[in-house]
C-alpha cells in the first residue's frame, strides 16, 4: 500500500513486489538484502521509516474509504428523498388533476342539466299551445251542433214543449203538498215526544222531593258496601305480585290487615292446596321425578341430623348406573352366567383390606337379589354376597364416605363367604344406602338397619376377632386416612 503500482493489486512475483515498494521510497540496494521469503533490513531506522509511512498511508485509506462510504451514503438518501418528492409529486399533481377534472365534470353536468330542462320546457309549452288550439276547435263544433239541434227542435215541436211543462208543473205542485204534509206529522211526533220527557223529569222530580228526607240515611249502608268491597280489592291486587313461590315450602305469606286476617288465612289454606296439588299432578305425570324424589325423601328420613354429608347430596340428583355398566359387553356376559338382568346401582368403591388399611379399586354392582365386587378392568367376578344375608349398614356421622357391610354372623362361616364383612369408600354413599335400602324392603320384604356411630365393630373374617373401626374428625383432611394398628383401624377425616 505504500506504491501506487503495487496498490491496490500486484499482479507479479512478490519479491519484485517488495522492492519496488522499496524503491518507491528511495532506499538504494545496499539497504536492505533479499531472501528467500524475508527481507533484511540494515539500519532501524529505515524500519521505522516504513513503519511511520506504512500508518500514515492507513490513515489515508481510512479516510479514503470513510469518505467513500458517507458520500454512498449520502446519495442514497439523496436518491431516495428525490424518489419520494416524485411519488409525491406524482400524487399530488394526480390529486389536483382529479380535482380540476370533477370541477369540470360537475359544471358540464349542470350546464347540461339546465339545457335539457329549457329544452324540455320549451317543448312542454308547444305541445300545450297545439293541445289549446284542438280543444277550442272541438270546443266550438260541439256548441255550434247543440245550436243546431235546438234550432230544429223548436221548430218541430211546439205542442210537445207545452205537454211537458204542464207535466213538469204537476210534479213540482204534488212533491210541494207532499212535503207540507211530511213537516206537519214530524211536528206532530215531536210534540208527543217532548210530552214523554216532559212528563218523565216531572215525576223524576217528584219522587226526588218525596225521598229527599230519607237520602241520608239509605246511602250510608251503600258507601259502607262499597268500601268495603274497595279495600278487599285493594288488598288482592297488592297480594298478587305479592304470593309466595309455588313450592309448597317456600315463601312467607304477606302480612294482611287486621280486618282481613280471617279471610287472609282462608287464602292461604287455599294456595297451600293449589301448591301441593300442582305437584302431585306435575310428580304423577313424570313418573322419573316422582321416583327421585321419593329416594329424596327416603335418604331424608335415613341420614338427616345424622350423617354430615347429607346435606351436600340433597342437590345432587340419583343415578342408578354411574359406570353405564347395563350396555358393557364384559356385564352382559356376566348376565348370563349370574342371571342377574336388573341393575340398581353401580359405581366403582375403593375397598378398604383388613390387613394394612390400603385401598384398592372395585366395582360394586347392586342388583335385585344380591351386590357383586367385579374386576374393573375386566369385570371379573370377585364376590357375589345375596341381599337377605346382608345383617345391616354402618357408617360414621361425620362428612367421610366410608361405609361397612355387615353380613351375617351364620354366613361368615359358610366357605363362599369366608372374607366377612366389607369395608368401602365412595362420595356417593347416601345415594347407594338409599337405594340399597328400598330394593332390600321390596325385594327381601325386610327393612335394612342403618347404623351411625364413631365406633363400628367389624369381622373382616370367619376365624378372626372383631376388629374395632374408630372415627376422628378433624376437618383438615380432604380425603379419609386409615390407618391399622393391631385390631384396631383409625379413620382421620
Amino acid at each position: 500500500m505504500l506504491s501506487m503500482s503495487t496498490w491496490p493489486v500486484w499482479k507479479g512475483r512478490p519479491k519484485d513486489g517488495v522492492k519496488e515498494v522499496l524503491k518507491s521510497i528511495g532506499k538504494h540496494s545496499e539497504d536492505f538484502s533479499m531472501g528467500r521469503s524475508k527481507v533484511f533490513i540494515r539500519s532501524p531506522k529505515t524500519v521505522f521509516e516504513l513503519e511511520e509511512l506504512r500508518r500514515k498511508r492507513v490513515e489515508e485509506i481510512a479516510t479514503f474509504i470513510q469518505r467513500m462510504y458517507r458520500g454512498w451514503v449520502k446519495r442514497r438518501r439523496f436518491k431516495a428523498l428525490k424518489r419520494a418528492q416524485l411519488v409525491f409529486s406524482t400524487h399530488y399533481r394526480t390529486h389536483v388533476c382529479v380535482k380540476r377534472y370533477r370541477k369540470l365534470r360537475n359544471a358540464a353536468i349542470v350546464i347540461q342539466k339546465y339545457f335539457r330542462g329549457w329544452t324540455a320546457r320549451k317543448e312542454l309549452r308547444r305541445l300545450k299551445k297545439g293541445i289549446k288550439a284542438k280543444m277550442a276547435v272541438v270546443t266550438i263544433r260541439k256548441y255550434y251542433r247543440m245550436w243546431k239541434l235546438r234550432r230544429a227542435l223548436r221548430r218541430r215541436g211546439s205542442k210537445k214543449k207545452e205537454v211537458w211543462a204542464v207535466g213538469v208543473i204537476a210534479k213540482y205542485f204534488y212533491g210541494w203538498k207532499a212535503r207540507r204534509l211530511y213537516r206537519e206529522m214530524r211536528r206532530g211526533v215531536k210534540m208527543i215526544a217532548a210530552a214523554v220527557v216532559i212528563q218523565k223529569y216531572c215525576r223524576g222530580w217528584l219522587v226526588r222531593r218525596a225521598l229527599k228526607r230519607h237520602t241520608k240515611e239509605s246511602a250510608k249502608p251503600i258507601i259502607a258496601a262499597f268500601m268495603w268491597k274497595a279495600m278487599c280489592f285493594k288488598y288482592l291486587e297488592y297480594l298478587r305480585p305479592h304470593l309466595p313461590s309455588k313450592s309448597p315450602i317456600g315463601g312467607k305469606w304477606p302480612n294482611p290487615p287486621i280486618y282481613l286476617r280471617e279471610a287472609s288465612d282462608h287464602l292461604r289454606n287455599m294456595y297451600h292446596s293449589w301448591r301441593c296439588k300442582a305437584l302431585r299432578d306435575y310428580y304423577n305425570e313424570n313418573a322419573n321425578e316422582k321416583r327421585r324424589m321419593t329416594e329424596k325423601a327416603r335418604a331424608s328420613s335415613l341420614f338427616l341430623g345424622k350423617k354430615a354429608l347429607y346435606p351436600r347430596s340433597v342437590k345432587i340428583p340419583f343415578k342408578a348406573d354411574r359406570i353405564n355398566l347395563r350396555n358393557d359387553p364384559r356385564w352382559t356376559k356376566l348376565v348370563t352366567e349370574t342371571h342377574e338382568q336388573r341393575v340398581i346401582w353401580a359405581d366403582v368403591v375403593q375397598k378398604i383390606n383388613r390387613s394394612d388399611a390400603k385401598k384398592v379399586p372395585m366395582v360394586l354392582a347392586i342388583t335385585g337379589n344380591s351386590f357383586m365386587l367385579l374386576d374393573p378392568k375386566s369385570y371379573a367376578l370377585k364376590y357375589r354376597v345375596d341381599l337377605n344375608n346382608l345383617e345391616q349398614m354402618s357408617l360414621s356421622p361425620f362428612s367421610d364416605s366410608i361405609f361397612v357391610m355387615h353380613i351375617k354372623p351364620s354366613r361368615i362361616a359358610d366357605p363362599s363367604y369366608a372374607k366377612g364383612d366389607f369395608m368401602f369408600q365412595n362420595p356417593n354413599v347416601i345415594e347407594m344406602v338409599t337405594k340399597l335400602h328400598a330394593v332390600i324392603k321390596e325385594s327381601v320384604k325386610k327393612t335394612l338397619p342403618i347404623n351411625i356411630a364413631k365406633e363400628i365393630q367389624v369381622r373382616f373374617k370367619a376365624d378372626e376377632p372383631s376388629c374395632a373401626v374408630t372415627f376422628h374428625h378433624t376437618g383438615m383432611v380432604y380425603s379419609p386416612v386409615c390407618k391399622r394398628k393391631g385390631s384396631t383401624i383409625e379413620i382421620v377425616t
